[in-house]
């Protein structure tokens, strides 16, 4: 007997990572050589009288691993709860140690929805900056195929004098919901370099650079590549960035780099620089779908239904077809209830005609799925296809 083998062709997952450095602890310190101080001390902790931790201000730096299946098969959105081997890993000249959970500077959380999380407590010396890593495996419960993710973050600490920051007028994370009454996708993010004390965009002092990372997890330059930055846009004086939230996917990030005047860039290398992360998220919110203008009870030989579906949980001005798409499935009853439903209809307000039995009438059912995020159509190796005029073809 002659046997052949067939394998499925799954498409490769895009996995994405990122460290999102949030709350009120900022991730560079600034040292008073006249007072041997650190701000923010990320030493310091508050104490009640019982020996617990209050408060502290040490930096906390959170590791944000998604994935994207192409297939459809595995969900997409966060995986850091199912990262495998997560190690950390410090940096100080040149010099690679990996970090023991004994070690009181650091706590490293390794498992669980927050893995890859490391919480620095010991300050940073203005002449040794610190780089912390994080290395993990993904396993694609589809092929077994192991991603590896290793992702660093540097920190800086440098005299009040010295101190130059990124500022943007943004979060660092801007949550999308394209289901809000009134909801808006465009968002303008302006930056401001500060300098000491002073915050200036004066363009004879500082230029901005924005890089966007890509669905191969690397930064690029916004505008050197037109077929996937047609979700944001640099102003000429490079002070501000419009992001279409509506395009940018469920995620996305944003990085602004400040090159002062003077400072040469080589071969687009920005590290060292001071920079500004934002991610932008797509979230839609808890609904049910139901319906209305449809009676239970209809006279026999009667087989028609016009329902008017709608999304319960969402306000009823908003246009929800453009992210969900609703689905209306009919099925002829019968006394054992194993029912089998087949799909009649789509869209909000259809013309359906029900599979009626005689004896026990007929279901129906409704759907909402999400479209997910409209982006540029591309091919299994992430390249995008365009249309006859080179401009790329954007999908759900």
């Amino acid at each position: 007997m002659k046997t052949r083998r067939f394998d499925f062709n799954f498409r490769p997952l895009r996995i994405t990572s990122s460290f999102l450095v949030g709350g009120s602890v900022p991730d560079r310190q600034t040292y008073n050589a006249d007072t041997n101080t650190y701000t923010p001390d990320y030493t310091h902790e508050d104490v009640d009288d019982k020996g617990n931790v209050t408060s502290d201000t040490h930096l906390k730096i959170p590791l944000q691993v998604s994935q994207m299946d192409l297939d459809g098969i595995l969900s997409q959105g966060p995986i850091n709860d199912k990262l495998a081997n997560v190690q950390f890993f410090a940096i100080e000249n040149g010099v690679e140690t990996e970090i023991q959970d004994s070690d009181k500077n650091y706590t490293c959380v390794r498992s669980g929805t927050q893995a890859g999380l490391i919480i620095v407590k010991k300050n940073v010396s203005p002449t040794k900056p610190l780089t912390v890593r994080v290395k993990a495996q993904y396993v694609d419960p589809r092929t077994k195929e192991v991603y590896k993710i290793n992702e660093s973050h540097l920190i800086n600490t440098t005299t009040i004098s010295e101190r130059k920051t990124v500022e943007l007028d943004t979060d660092s994370v801007v949550k999308y919901d394209p289901l809000a009454k009134g909801a808006v996708s465009t968002q303008i993010v302006h930056a401001a370099m500060r300098i000491g004390s002073n915050l200036t965009t004066d363009s004879s002092k500082v230029k901005f650079v924005w890089l966007k990372k890509d669905a191969f997890n690397d930064w690029h330059k916004i505008g050197s590549d037109a077929l996937t930055d047609y979700d944001m846009t640099v102003s000429d004086d490079t002070l501000s960035c419009t992001v279409d939230m509506s395009l940018t996917g469920d995620i996305c990030y944003l990085r602004c780099v400040g090159v002062l005047a003077g400072v040469t860039v080589k071969n687009d290398d920005y590290s060292g620089l001071p920079s500004k992360d934002v991610a932008f998220a797509r979230v839609i919110p808890p609904f049910e779908p139901d319906w209305k203008s449809v009676v239970d009870r209809i006279p026999y030989g009667y087989n028609e239904a016009h329902p008017i579906g709608y999304a319960k949980g969402i306000d009823e001005s908003v246009d929800i077809e453009k992210e969900l798409l609703a689905l209306w499935y009919t099925a002829k009853n019968n006394a054992s209830a194993n029912l089998s439903y087949s799909l009649a209809d789509h869209g909000l307000e259809p013309d359906i005609e029900l599979n009626m039995d005689s004896q026990y009438g007929g279901m129906l059912g409704f759907d909402l799925k999400d479209r997910k995020a409209l982006g540029a159509w591309t091919d299994k190796d992430g390249n995008v296809i365009v249309d006859s005029e080179g401009t790329p073809i954007l999908i759900h």
